[in-house]
């Protein structure tokens, strides 16, 4: 064959393989528990070039759209964080870890509440006992006890209680929201840079009673829908 052809045949083939490379289809697979096999429902999935994202449903199953050479991110609260590269079109099966989530948080968490029922045993012994906040039916004067109530009501140790009890509560919360909304997960959803970082997480912190009832999938859906506005006003 004439070298011309030759050429030309090896061009058409590499631009069938790049063609073929870049050919988007939906991806299926199961994601189960290493340990076991067993299938895990509300895994997280991410497809970390294009950006799309899927969840697994009550059978541990899973489809997104996806190309050959594409990174997926497979994730749960519980479970070791998995990568895996798209090889070919053909369904998958993914095993995940299991760990034990033994964080800074928990560990935090358990101190605080700790310091917490200590101080609030210390103020029981001074008689507040409804948290520097008593119950109308304490006014009663037949069927409660007004001195308490006013006590615990306008006395100096209830303040202190209420606010430390307020205090205990914003550090609980805010440790809890920073265990989930993590510098390194916004960052592979947005794939902002370190300077551009600070700025949207701070802009965009999710509340914690929203945040305490989403799934790993539904937070990943919120960073990705924040960013989306976030990026339009920037």
């Amino acid at each position: 064959m004439p070298p011309k052809l030759v050429c030309f045949a090896f061009i058409c083939d590499l631009l069938m393989l790049t063609a073929s490379a870049q050919q988007v289809f939906t991806l299926r697979g199961i994601i189960t528990r290493q340990q076991t096999g067993d299938r895990i429902s509300q895994v997280a999935v991410h497809n970390l070039k294009s950006n799309a994202m899927a969840m697994t449903d009550q059978t541990g199953v899973f489809s997104i759209m996806a190309a050959v050479g594409d990174t997926l991110e497979f994730s749960k609260l519980g479970y070791a964080l998995r990568r895996s590269t798209v090889i070919n079109s053909a369904d998958v099966v993914v095993g995940l870890q299991e760990q034990k989530v033994l964080t800074e948080i928990v560990i935090k968490d358990r101190s605080v509440q700790y310091e917490q029922n200590a101080l609030l045993a210390n103020y029981r012994e001074k008689g507040l006992y409804f948290d520097g906040s008593p119950p109308l039916a304490i006014f009663n004067p037949i069927s409660g006890s007004p001195l308490t109530g006013l006590h615990e009501l306008l006395g100096k140790d209830a303040a202190y209680e209420r606010r430390f009890i307020k205090f205990t509560h914003d550090e609980q919360t805010s440790a809890y929201i920073d265990s989930r909304f993590t510098r390194s997960l916004v960052k592979s959803i947005t794939n902002l840079r370190e300077e551009e970082l600070t700025g949207f997480m701070d802009g965009c912190r999710p509340d914690y009673e929203d945040l305490k009832t989403w799934s790993d999938y539904q937070l990943r859906k919120y960073i990705k829908a924040a960013f989306g506005k976030w990026h339009k006003k920037a």
